[in-house]
């Protein structure tokens, strides 16, 4: 996982969406930064979040070698 990132599964967003804090910006990222990820970030944008997605998702991060904790 990213440092400082809180795992939720993308399969059951309508059953945490709303326990997210409006006033924060979120960002969301899978393995490659594709689907998963651009489809939570859109489903959050249409709840009035202000949401991104990570591109190249968590394999382009490790890649970069930027800090990583197991889950």
């Amino acid at each position: 996982m990213i440092v400082n990132a809180v795992w939720r599964n993308p399969e059951e967003i309508e059953d945490w969406i709303f326990s997210l804090d409006a006033g924060r910006s979120v960002i969301v990222y899978c393995v490659h930064g594709h689907q998963v990820s651009q489809g939570c970030a859109e489903r959050l944008e249409q709840a009035g979040f202000h949401s991104n997605y990570l591109e190249g998702g968590f394999e382009q991060w490790t890649g970069e070698n930027y800090p990583t904790i197991t889950k």
